[in-house]
């Protein structure tokens, strides 16, 4: 029983971040999303750079489950380029 107990607490704790490029107008799309978000199982953050159209989730969540979830609301979603980050930090 006490490793069962174990393998459910680890099992919790595999929290995986994913960074989406979210079509953000205004306010009010900025909290339809982070509300969206926020009300899926799983998920433990959520962080949102308008400007950027940026979008930092962190949760035991597969990216399928955010993207049905935001494609749900009408709004564009898509993984954040990696390509742009790399270039970003050798440029900085």
């Amino acid at each position: 029983m006490a490793t069962k107990l174990a393998e459910a607490a680890s099992e919790s704790l595999k929290y995986q971040t994913w960074v989406l490029k979210v079509s953000i107008h205004c306010e009010g799309c900025k909290r339809k999303v982070k509300k969206v978000l926020q009300g899926v199982e799983g998920v433990y953050t959520t962080m949102i750079d308008s400007p950027q159209q940026k979008v930092t989730v962190t949760g035991n969540v597969n990216a399928e489950t955010l993207f049905g979830k935001l494609l749900k609301t009408m709004k564009h979603v898509e993984l954040w380029p990696e390509k742009a980050e790399k270039k970003n930090k050798k440029q900085g």
